[in-house]
Parts: C-alpha cells; sequence; structure tokens
C-alpha cells in the first residue's frame, strides 16, 4: 500500500497547489477519508498480529505516539523558526490577534503540543479584540478561524488519528455485528449533521471524530477480509490487478462528473474492497513499504515548503516543489524516522536493525542548522498590497462555511467561495470570463466585500 499512500499525500498536495500534467489526483478531502481507511486496516493488524500479551495497549499508544511525534516536532519547530526569521505569518493567525487571553493561549497551544485536539481547533473562532473562543459565525470580520494557529496546518488529523488510537485496541476486538452498528450510527450522525442541520461543508462531517469513525471501522472489517484471503492462499495476481486499478482511479477519479460525495462513496467502496488483495501481494516488497513511508512526512511538510518557495522567490513549479517536499521527506525518514522507528520496535520485543542511529539523528541536527542558516541568509521577498490581499481573499473564501452559496456578484458574474478559492490558486477548470476578473477583484476585494457581504450578512 506503500504507493497508494503516497499518491494520496500527492493529492493532498495538488489541492494546495495545481494538478500535475493535468491530472486532479482524487483530491485531499477524499485522500484523507482514505487515509482513515487505510489506518484501520494497520491498527486492526498489529494490534491483532504484534501487540497480543496482556496490557500491550499501554506499549501500542506510546509507540503509535512516537510513531508520529518526532516529525511532527520537526516541522513544528521549524515552521516556527521561519516565520520568525522571514517575519511572515504565512497561515498562522497570530498576528492579527489585538488581545490574547491566557485560557485562549492554553486553548492554542496545548492540542500541538500533545497532538490530541488539534481537530476540535477546527470548531472555534478566536475573537481578534476580546482575545476570547468563540463558536461566532467567520464571516464575522473581527473573528479569526481556530485553524488559522496551527502551526502545521494539514496536523489536524493527528488529532483524529490519536482518538481513534486510544480506542482502537476496544474497537478491534468488537464482532462485525458491532462494527456494523457503530458504523451505520456514524453514518447517522454524517448524515443528521449534514441533511439536517446543513453542516456537511463544515468540519462537523469532514473533521469530527464521530462522523469520521465509519472511515476507520470499515479499515478495520476490511483487515478481517484480509485473513481470510490469506487463509484462502489466494492469487497474489489479483492484488497486483487490482493495485493497477486503485492507482488508476487515484490518479484519475476527479474526471468522472459527478458530485464530491459521489467520488467519495466510490473511492471508499474501491479502496475497502482491493486493500486486503493489495495489501496481500505487497506486504513483503521492501521498496513499496519504504515508499510508503514518505507519505506521512510529505503531508506535514509540503505547506511549509510551499510557503519557503513564496517567500524566497523562487517560483518553482508545482512539480518541483513536490520534488524539494519529497527530498525534505525522504531526509526526515532517513535521519529521524528510521532511528526512532528501531528504538520502538525494541520496545515491542521486535528486532529492526538500523545503521548507526545516532549519527543519523546528529546528521538531522547538522543539516537542520544548514538549513536554518541559509533561510536566515537568503533574501526574502516580503509580500505587497496585492499579494497580501490575495492571501486574505484564499483564507477567507477557504474557510467559509458555505461554500456553494453565491456571496456576491462582480461584473454581472455570480461568486460563490469555492469559485474565488479557485481564483486564487489559478484553478485550470475556471472559465475565461471568470480569470478576466481575477485582478480588478483582487484589487477591490476589501472594500467590495464590505459593501456587499458584511453588510448584508449583519441584517
Amino acid at each position: 500500500m506503500g504507493v497508494i499512500r503516497l499518491l494520496l499525500a500527492l493529492s493532498v498536495f495538488i489541492t494546495h497547489t495545481k494538478p500535475f500534467f493535468g491530472l486532479p489526483f482524487v483530491g485531499g478531502r477524499i485522500a484523507v477519508e482514505a487515509f482513515f481507511v487505510i489506518s484501520g486496516f494497520y491498527m486492526a493488524f498489529i494490534l491483532n498480529e504484534k501487540y497480543t500479551k496482556p496490557g500491550s495497549w499501554r506499549l501500542f499508544l506510546q509507540n503509535r505516539f512516537l510513531r508520529l511525534y518526532p516529525i511532527y516536532l520537526f516541522c513544528v519547530l521549524f515552521t516556527l523558526f521561519v516565520v520568525i526569521k522571514i517575519h511572515t505569518d504565512p497561515y498562522l493567525g497570530w498576528s492579527s490577534l489585538l488581545k490574547l487571553r491566557f485560557s485562549t493561549l492554553l486553548a492554542l497551544i496545548v492540542p500541538q503540543i500533545t497532538l490530541i485536539g488539534q481537530d476540535i481547533m477546527l470548531f472555534f473562532s478566536v475573537n481578534s479584540h476580546t482575545g476570547f473562543v468563540t463558536f461566532q459565525h467567520l464571516n464575522d470580520p473581527d473573528v479569526i478561524a481556530g485553524s488559522s494557529f496551527l502551526f502545521v496546518p494539514t496536523a489536524w488529523s493527528l488529532g483524529i488519528e490519536m482518538l481513534f488510537y486510544v480506542f482502537a485496541p476496544f474497537l478491534t476486538r468488537r464482532s462485525n455485528i458491532e462494527l456494523l452498528f457503530w458504523m451505520a450510527l456514524s453514518l447517522i450522525v454524517r448524515f443528521v449533521l449534514s441533511g439536517v442541520f446543513g453542516l456537511g461543508s463544515g468540519p462537523w462531517v469532514n473533521c469530527f471524530f464521530l462522523s469520521e469513525l465509519v472511515f476507520f471501522l470499515s479499515g478495520i472489517l476490511a483487515y478481517r477480509f484480509f485473513v481470510v484471503l490469506r487463509h484462502r492462499q489466494v492469487n497474489l495476481f489479483f492484488g497486483k490487478i487490482f493495485w493497477a486499478y486503485l492507482i488508476a482511479a487515484t490518479l484519475a477519479l476527479n474526471f468522472v462528473p459527478i458530485v464530491e460525495w459521489g467520488r467519495l462513496l466510490i473511492y471508499i467502496v474501491l479502496l475497502i474492497g482491493t486493500m486486503p488483495f493489495i495489501f496481500l501481494a505487497t506486504r513483503t516488497t521492501k521498496l513499496d513499504r519504504w515508499i510508503g513511508e514518505l507519505a506521512y512526512p510529505f503531508y506535514l511538510v509540503h505547506l511549509l515548503v510551499l510557503h519557503i518557495n513564496g517567500q524566497l522567490a523562487w517560483h518553482l513549479s508545482s512539480i518541483n516543489l513536490a520534488i524539494l517536499s519529497l527530498f525534505v521527506s525522504v531526509l526526515l525518514v532517513v535521519l529521524i524516522e528510521q532511528p526512532v522507528n528501531s528504538w520502538r520496535q525494541r520496545r515491542a520485543g521486535f528486532t529492526f536493525t538500523v545503521f548507526l542511529p545516532k549519527i543519523r539523528l546528529a546528521a538531522a541536527a547538522v543539516l537542520t542548522i544548514v538549513a536554518c542558516i541559509g533561510i536566515a541568509r537568503a533574501p526574502h521577498v516580503p509580500l505587497n498590497d496585492y499579494e497580501k490581499m490575495e492571501t486574505e481573499i484564499y483564507f477567507w473564501a477557504k474557510n467559509n462555511e458555505e461554500p456553494d452559496t453565491v456571496v456576491m456578484h462582480f461584473n454581472s458574474l455570480p461568486l460563490t467561495p469555492r469559485q474565488i478559492l479557485k481564483l486564487m490558486i489559478r484553478s485550470p477548470d475556471v472559465p475565461q470570463n471568470y480569470r478576466d476578473i481575477r485582478e480588478p477583484f483582487v484589487q477591490q476585494f476589501g472594500s467590495f466585500l464590505e459593501e456587499n457581504y458584511y453588510k448584508n450578512s449583519k441584517k
């Protein structure tokens, strides 16, 4: 599953940049849900075949934390250095706060130190004038989305992962009937939040643990199907065929002209059905496993690479940025992940030999210092007023809770937050008449938004 996992991480990358060679991949939302399915499969696998002794759930939780935390901590510290040294605030909301209370500071910092609760930050906002945490609508100009305070924006999903790890030792011991019951309950929660309360486009459906639980549980069921296949000694050729089909779906599913939830359903069902065969065929392939190890650091580090590219005016293409992010990911795996993994495996009673682990960690420290010096000395280009407005528009549209509702008209063209977001990232599927209004729209956005949107939203 290593290649699939890396392609899913690239799907998240493309969501933040541009498609490769016209291939949109499956998109960031579907990719994250697929990661949850794969996580459910792998957790069921290791809990049933590795952590089987009484009380081993404690060791399981500790090792899962050690699996996620080292690379995450590196990304946090390096992000702080870049933000402070380049004197910029790329995707954080800290500089927008006029007042910050101690209780608010704890609510913003503790989840990012512990990993647990980062997903909750997507549900609240901070009033820039009072400094209080609030659940006010994000269209209030005085309110800053909680997600804007994340040091590593993509790490919100780690909060859900950690919560699943807490329940995984219990869930993987449940019967199929019980799992199906919890899956049905999770689907009901998604339906009620989306269909009854109209929260389908916000974090309540896409980032809420009870809504996401169905994906983890379907991964557990997929593992149980894998156990059946393993005992029946199914021909590995089927796994290779399904592997090719799943890669094709990951690359091109967005070309299918259906609504997004339809694509999500197709891909998740395809993943659940083919993953047991694919895992059976590829689990002993060292290259595939090593490629899969790149997915996690790539998922975390790519936004930081994108920001550095913008601030230092490298003007790299999307493909070159992906290559650079992959190179950083390789260094993180070789110099940090593998030495720590060697220690994790020994704690679990398994042998995992890594050549010169302490020297690798020392090399990681040296290379980090060199990179910091290079970034500190490199000339950076501060954003001009136009670029600052582009950034403001991008995050305003991204954080809007109603992405498909027409919020304004510009030159007689109706604009939804989703269309505005595509305009800002220069998406290739934006019609030409919309592309033509991009520059004047950006230049007039502040006054136009105040006149046509904020006033209307306050009536």
